[in-house]
């Protein structure tokens, strides 16, 4: 069969037709020109099991005529490119490792936000979005999808990353000494009005408005000198009196009863005082509406208000119960820091703090 009537029979199979056309130029047995059952050559063939006969080397393709290969060069990008020339090869790259181009101002590749996260970019900062915790900064977290921070290195109850005044427990935000730890505090001798205890009204040099040794202990109560701890300046006063009469001896020298706002001061107190001591809590307005001096609420019976510290002992307070008296006066366990509700008559040594 010529090879030309072979190619027109099949030109439906243009991939099998290349085959027959080199058995039709060998003359490779078991072709049959007209099939009896109206199958195409190539497929009479393989079901008699034959394998056409290598073409000779005339009837070989002579490839020094064929038109270039449409492969891409190496380094180029290959088909679909845009008509203005080949992708950027840098930007491809990049984008297959994951990385996005971290500089372009756009969130891409596997960045999770702007130029930020992802396994190829610098973390990101708070605020941004995220997948997972090495998406964010050093001491953040990835929570409900934002980079948020936890820490809390002054042990103030704020966050690094809400804090101004992140190594100054006295402060959350820049005042007119600036704040310690912080670099360029204001001068020694400038002014302020928020003396760590009554009587600072100068800067110290060091980011405080105030000194300890500006702080003078109240002259009764047999209270020892001013420990500062968590931004607050107590006194430990060893005399034993009622809840009324040491807040009298604290607030006469311009102090109170301390007030406890977070776990590092309660740790702070429990550490200086030499036994159970009185502290400045009280519901004696309000049954179980537990406030501090300054009129300030802090918890509902035993449970804090959201965004408060209190550190009730199991059990407390319970107002003795409620059988013989009424118990609206806060106090502190010498031996857990825990805190105990009892009748103010009692006698106990007390806790002032300030300003």
């Amino acid at each position: 069969m010529p090879a030309l009537a072979c190619k027109n029979r099949h030109r439906r199979l243009p991939a099998a037709c290349g085959l027959l056309m080199m058995a039709c130029a060998a003359g490779a047995p078991g072709i049959s020109e007209q099939p009896g059952n109206g199958a195409p050559p190539f497929l009479t063939m393989m079901d008699a099991g034959t394998t056409p006969a290598a073409p000779d080397a005339s009837s070989r393709t002579d490839t020094s005529q064929q038109p270039p290969s449409s492969q891409p060069a190496a380094g180029s990008t290959g088909g679909g490119g845009s008509a203005g020339g080949g992708s950027n090869t840098t930007a491809d790259a990049s984008t297959a490792s994951g990385s996005g181009d971290c500089t372009n101002g756009n969130k891409d590749g596997f960045e999770t936000d702007t130029d930020c996260g992802g396994p190829g970019c610098d973390p990101c900062p708070y605020g941004d979005t995220c997948l997972v915790d090495t998406d964010c900064v050093t001491d953040g977290v990835c929570m409900l999808g934002l980079c948020t921070c936890t820490k809390d290195s002054d042990g103030d109850g704020v966050s690094d990353c809400d804090d101004e005044c992140p190594e100054d427990p006295a402060r959350t935000t820049l005042g007119t000494c600036g704040c310690v730890g912080e670099p360029d505090p204001a001068p020694a001798t400038t002014d302020c009005d928020y003396g760590i205890c009554p009587g600072a009204t100068k800067c110290d040099g060091l980011g405080s408005c105030g000194a300890l040794n500006d702080c003078i202990p109240p002259s009764t109560g047999g209270c020892g000198e001013g420990v500062l701890a968590a931004g607050t300046v107590f006194f430990v006063c060893s005399d034993i009196r009622s809840w009324n009469e040491a807040r009298t001896i604290c607030t006469d020298a311009g102090y109170d009863l301390i007030s406890i706002d977070s776990a590092a001061l309660n740790d702070a107190v429990q550490a200086a005082i030499g036994a159970n001591s009185w502290i400045g809590a009280s519901d004696s307005a309000s049954e179980n509406r537990w406030v501090w001096p300054d009129g300030t609420q802090f918890s509902n019976d035993s449970t804090p208000l959201a965004g408060f510290y209190a550190n009730w002992a199991s059990g407390e307070p319970n107002n003795d119960g409620g059988l013989l008296r009424d118990q609206n006066c806060g106090s502190i366990y010498l031996a857990d820091g825990t805190w105990d509700d009892l009748d103010c008559g009692d006698d106990l040594p007390f806790v002032c703090g300030g300003p």
